[in-house]
């Protein structure tokens, strides 16, 4: 018989348990990214440019709904363990796809296109591969067959690696293996498993990365090895492969205690910084050009607390929701700080972009679906 007092009490007890924090934090980076991706917009002046901010915030939009559809379900439920799996192999499918009908832009086929809606696979690929370990590692025949599930696990990762490397997109098919690596130390594998995975990954690493000098290198394309060259020596090659991150360096350093103030930046409006890269990859430059230390500092105060709660909610979840939250945490970490790495100089460009700040659909949506799971793993 249906029972109104019920639902009512489902609510109000799902609303006292929300991590507002975590809330609080959200909200703050995506404002922050709205602001500068007007403001980018505004000094490009194009209408491919002005149109960034309303696009943003459709997919805000979007993302908002899906961040409290994850919230309210019961992760640990059966159904969602199969969900899991199939939202696994619908990746893998999209993954192919891309490989054989994406569109190519600047040397990689990363984006299945319909109409005017893009789609990066790789994206939801990582969220889901994290789902899809933690209920491996997180099954109760998990400590009487960690050998066979942890075999299990290595295709798991490998085959997405193999794939979205091949698009190529190196950047984030490395980004599956501290994800791996951080589950598997969480799920209690012994060390003689973790450093036997390691050495694999530097092994496999080091045959693609090592020879600049062979024509066909197994994992890099000669972009690859060019930024990877600026990387290494930032005045190498600095008309052409090396111009983005050295004007990226140079909007970073000139931003001084307080900025030149919002839309005051030089770096993107007057070209220097690439301007179709400005709100995606290099946003972190434009901000700190134009809020300087101080404005950097509270993004990375906001980005502090959001990583806190997402911690706190690993610290006391059961084995299952800590293995999810810390999948989250990591992937969300690595691209904090690969993607403000990029515009300082410590790290290699690689087309990370800067979760719930950066301008893109995909990665919004799928960053606030796993925030969302984690909300569910607070609130249960």
């Amino acid at each position: 018989m249906y029972r109104p007092d019920l639902k009512t009490s489902f609510w109000k007890e799902f609303f006292c348990k929300l991590d507002y924090l975590q809330l609080a934090a959200v909200g703050i980076l995506l404002t922050a990214g709205l602001v500068f991706i007007r403001s980018i917009g505004g000094q490009i002046g194009s209408e491919t440019a002005l149109n960034f901010f309303p696009q943003q915030l459709k997919w805000i939009a979007v993302g908002l709904v899906v961040y409290f559809g994850f919230a309210v379900i019961d992760y640990r439920s059966v159904q969602c363990r199969i969900a899991a799996l199939a939202l696994y192999l619908f990746c893998l499918f999209l993954l192919v796809a891309v490989l054989l009908w994406g569109r190519e832009i600047n040397h990689a086929s990363r984006w299945l296109v319909f109409g005017t809606f893009r789609l990066q696979p790789s994206e939801p690929a990582k969220f889901a591969i994290i789902v899809m370990l933690a209920v491996l590692f997180g099954s109760t025949g998990w400590k009487e067959r960690k050998l066979q599930i942890f075999l299990l696990t290595l295709p798991t990762v490998g085959i997405p690696f193999l794939l979205i490397a091949k698009e190529p997109d190196l950047g984030s098919a490395l980004m599956l293996l501290p994800i791996y690596f951080a589950m598997i130390f969480v799920a209690g594998l012994k060390w003689r498993y973790i450093v036997v995975v390691t050495v694999i990954a530097v092994i496999a690493a080091g045959i693609g990365i090592w020879d600049f000098t062979r024509e066909k290198p197994l994992l890099l394309r000669e972009y690859q090895q060019k930024r990877i060259r600026v990387f290494l020596d930032p005045k190498y090659d600095i008309q052409n492969s090396g111009h983005q991150p050295y004007q990226a360096r140079l909007g970073v350093g000139s931003g001084g205690l307080y900025g030149k103030g919002i839309g005051n930046g030089t770096q993107n409006a007057l070209g220097f910084l690439p301007q179709m890269a400005a709100h995606n990859d290099f946003i972190f430059s434009v901000i700190a050009e134009e809020t300087g230390f101080v404005g950097v500092f509270g993004l990375l105060t906001a980005y502090a607390l959001l990583f806190y709660t997402m911690l706190r909610t690993a610290f006391f979840a059961p084995p299952y929701g800590r293995l999810l939250a810390v999948g989250v945490t990591v992937m969300l970490f690595f691209h904090v700080f690969i993607n403000i790495g990029m515009s300082m100089g410590v790290a290699p460009v690689s087309g990370l972009s800067l979760p719930l700040v950066s301008y893109g659909g995909s990665f919004v949506v799928i960053t606030m679906a796993a925030l969302g799971l984690l909300q569910s793993i607070k609130t249960h």
